[in-house]
């Protein structure tokens, strides 16, 4: 119970998280951060392939969708851990490299997750067996993503007043286009 913060984690009442490089499993913090950065980069990445043309993918719907995905899963991930969150896209570091307030983040997270719901949309392809082993179609994918977008939403409030704030007709929206 004392091995990589499980009692820090777990504990009730909560503890505040020890942020500091010097705590004992400083390290995981720095797997999850890195690793939500590197699935951005690699998203970023796959963005710029697609906007530059001439891909070579046989899908560029499925693949425009998967990488804004990635952006969005990897930025609203870190909003719900981190207080300030630093973003960059497929157009380079946003906000001068400052750390946006997690709930902005969310908002470009938000807004990456619609595009990925746009493209899965106007796509007309099958997803192989990426979501825990199983294929997907382009409308399946899409109402994954609805559903991600709603659980993303609901559970990014870190006190009552925030939760109060919550857009629950876009929550709801998400909801009923997910999947049943």
């Amino acid at each position: 119970w004392g091995n990589a913060g499980m009692r820090d984690m777990s504990s009730e009442p909560r503890i505040a998280w020890d942020n500091n490089s010097t705590y004992g499993s400083s390290f995981v913090t720095e797997t999850y951060f890195n690793s939500m950065y590197s699935i951005l980069s690699d998203s970023n990445s796959l963005i710029t392939i697609l906007e530059a043309g001439n891909t070579g993918f046989s899908d560029d719907d499925l693949v425009e969708s998967l990488a804004r995905f990635g952006q969005a899963a990897a930025i609203g991930s870190l909003a719900q851990v981190f207080d300030k969150v630093y973003v960059f896209d497929e157009n380079g570091t946003l906000n001068d490299g400052l750390g946006f307030p997690f709930a902005e983040a969310m908002d470009i997270a938000i807004e990456k997750l619609d595009l990925a719901i746009a493209a899965a949309d106007r796509g007309n392809f099958t997803l192989p067996s990426q979501v825990n082993g199983v294929t997907l179609s382009s409308a399946q994918w899409s109402q994954f993503l609805n559903s991600y977008g709603a659980r993303l939403l609901a559970t990014s409030p870190r006190n009552s007043t925030q939760k109060a704030a919550l857009d629950w007709t876009k929550i709801l929206n998400y909801a009923n286009n997910g999947l049943t």
